[in-house]
């Protein structure tokens, strides 16, 4: 199975399945922010690209309608990151399976990470949440992973 990518233009409900999957918000932060983030404390968040990787077992659409919602109770790191950051492209598969540790572990061994952002219920891989300077790294490695 491969990601399937939606581009800025293309980011709405009526476009993601409403079936189960693992996606990846691929975020741009146009300055430096300074953040708390929940129990993580204060983190600074560098201009640059960001890819969140996270689970939708309960459907894609729903999870990925709440991340696309602008106003909302911050519950989740990843809602602190999104008052500061856009929302450039969507990737996704569909699948039952939980393999969400498996596509941050992949990241993981590829790009910088902020440790335990989006993690703490994971136990095998340190950070859901990666950064680059560009953008076209993330699409790169999108495009490599594959799940069988």
């Amino acid at each position: 199975m491969k990601f399937r990518l939606l581009n800025k233009k293309s980011i709405c409900s009526e476009n993601i399945p409403v079936s189960k999957g693992i996606y990846v918000l691929i975020l741009k932060v146009e300055n430096d922010c300074f953040l708390r983030v929940g129990s993580l404390g204060s983190i600074k968040f560098k201009k640059g690209y960001y890819a969140y990787v996270g689970s939708a077992l309960g459907g894609l659409r729903t999870r990925l309608k709440r991340h696309i919602t602008k106003n909302k109770v911050l519950r989740w790191h990843i809602d602190y990151l999104l008052t500061c950051a856009e929302i450039v492209n969507i990737a996704y598969i569909e699948t039952d399976d939980k393999i969400e540790d498996d596509v941050a572990c992949w990241f993981y061994n590829r790009f910088e990470s902020i440790v335990k952002f989006g993690a703490s219920d994971s136990k095998i891989c340190l950070s859901h949440l990666f950064f680059a300077k560009r953008k076209r790294d993330f699409i790169k490695e999108l495009d490599r992973f594959s799940y069988i």
